[in-house]
This record gives C-alpha cells, sequence and structure tokens, in this order.
C-alpha cells in the first residue's frame, strides 16, 4: 500500500506535500473516513491541545474535522489506528551517493 505523498491538512487547511515537509497520514475507525495527510507539525499541536505526548501514534481522536482549517462540518466519531510517518526525502543527497561511472575511452584501437 503506498502512502499518499499529498494532500490537505484538515487541522489547518493548507496542502500537505510529503515531499517537501514531515507529514503523517492517519487511518481512522470511522468507516466513512478517508485517510488523510497532516502536517506532523500541526498533529503535535492538536495531540498537545488534548493533554497527549507528540509521540503518540494511535488510540487518539480522529482529529479530522477538530481544525480551524477544516473541510468537515463537524467532529469525526471515529479513533486514530494506523499512523504512517512521511518524512521528505533528500533528492540530492542522493544523487551525490549514486557512484559515477568513468567516461569509457571511445578511442579506436590503431589499425
Amino acid at each position: 500500500e503506498d502512502a499518499v505523498l499529498q494532500g490537505r491538512c484538515d487541522l489547518c487547511g493548507e496542502t500537505s506535500d510529503g515531499t517537501l515537509q514531515e507529514c503523517n497520514q492517519l487511518s481512522c475507525t470511522f468507516a466513512q473516513c478517508d485517510e488523510i495527510l497532516y502536517h506532523q507539525s500541526c498533529l503535535d499541536k492538536f495531540l498537545r491541545s488534548n493533554k497527549l505526548d507528540k509521540s503518540r501514534k494511535t488510540g487518539f481522536k480522529c482529529p479530522r474535522g477538530c481544525g480551524r482549517g477544516s473541510a468537515f462540518p463537524s467532529p469525526c466519531p471515529g479513533r486514530i489506528d494506523k499512523s504512517h510517518p512521511i518524512y521528505p526525502r533528500n533528492e540530492t543527497k542522493k544523487l551525490k551517493a549514486i557512484p559515477v561511472e568513468p567516461p569509457k575511452n571511445n578511442k579506436k584501437e590503431p589499425a
């Protein structure tokens, strides 16, 4: 199952992009609640506001419908049962790590 790398953080209402910022894709016990990609920083604030440790991964109330930027009219009744942290990948470091082959000698042998 592939993680969603882009979406809309339902807590702040801004675009969440896992390729650029640390995000967390949450899955909820409520059947009508789709997985949402939240900014990790927004999720940390949500957890703190509910007197939970920011390292908490599952078992807390679903944040959908709880933020000022929410697209939903009321809070979700479910609880978080899966958490998938997504960290931005540093493509430039990756490119440097790929070994570069030396150029091949294209000179023809003397006849």
